[in-house]
């Protein structure tokens, strides 16, 4: 039988969007909510730990805030989208094999890219190939930051600043979500 599988949507022209940011340490950030094990905050606190040169910013967490990891708490969509909107790459899912999926379209990715962030992610992606210069598909595994961390690492790097991979990742969700 044919079938067709159709992700989730925004409507992208409510995200702003900024080409060009002057962020002096690439800023990171996750949305999520405290008690969703598929979230990953754990592997995300972990690689804050592990990259002390980066910023971590988790809205929708609360804990204990050290030097390069905020905790944010609940934010009003406003001051979701300000975060937002300063960053150089989001987070999405890391851990969907913690209740046995393998694919999702996660509305906070497709915000992530409303707003132009690159966006790292552990997933199938009903939208994503999984090969675009604005995003990095890791395993959707127990271990995944562990055994992905250099590549991660580099992606961040890349990410920062870059004005032409934010574009992308904008025309993508314009052009497909």
């Amino acid at each position: 039988k044919k079938t067709i599988t159709i992700g989730n949507g925004i409507t992208v022209a409510d995200y702003g969007f900024r080409t060009i940011l002057t962020n002096e340490r690439p800023q990171i950030c996750f949305v999520g909510s405290p008690g969703f094990k598929w979230h990953g905050l754990d592997k995300i606190k972990w690689l804050a730990q592990e990259c002390p040169d980066f910023d971590f910013h988790l809205i929708g967490d609360l804990g204990v805030n050290t030097e390069n990891l905020t905790h944010h708490g609940y934010l009003s969509k406003e001051e979701v989208c300000d975060i937002l909107e300063k960053a150089d790459v989001a987070i999405s899912t890391m851990s969907l094999h913690a209740k046995n999926m393998d694919e999702a379209s996660p509305l906070k990715s497709r915000q992530y890219l409303a707003h132009g962030l690159p966006t790292i992610y552990a997933y199938e992606d009903t939208d994503l190939k999984g090969g675009e210069e604005f995003s990095l598909k890791i395993p959707n595994t127990a271990d995944n930051i562990k055994t992905h961390i250099e590549e991660i690492k580099s992606f961040v790097k890349k990410c920062h600043g870059n004005s032409k991979l934010r574009g992308q990742a904008r025309k993508f969700a314009e052009d497909n979500l």
